[in-house]
């Protein structure tokens, strides 16, 4: 038995054992896989670039809006008209104008300090 299997095969013809090309170890498609994905990080890092800098254009236009409501809450709109006083009273409002000033800013630097801060 074991003779007649070994002519029989002895007989077939032989068939080519050729290796099928897969191509997925073709360095050429490595290097395109490559490419494509340091293009898509490329892109990626475009993107979060844009955004940065419009999360900081935003950042900038809301301090300026805080700034310009702050002016325009510290100064009470003046009547058109202003009686005389006398220099001493002139002085006297300048100094205590100066004080609201300066109490309405360090009130308000604690806000800035905080939003001026480092991120982190």
């Amino acid at each position: 038995m074991l003779a007649a299997l070994i002519a029989l095969s002895a007989a077939m013809p032989a068939v080519a054992q050729a290796q099928v090309y897969s191509g997925l170890n073709d360095p050429a498609l490595t290097a395109e896989r490559h490419r494509l994905a340091n293009e898509r990080m490329r892109i990626q890092s475009d993107q979060r670039a844009a955004f940065a800098q419009n999360q900081a254009l935003n950042a900038r236009i809301t301090l300026m809006e805080l700034d310009a409501r702050r002016q325009s809450q510290a100064v009470p709109a003046q009547p058109s008209y202003r009686p005389l006083y006398t220099p001493e009273i002139e002085r006297q409002s300048r100094e205590a104008a100066t004080v609201r000033r300066e109490t309405q800013a360090a009130s308000t630097s604690q806000i800035d300090r905080w939003l001026d801060r480092a991120p982190q």
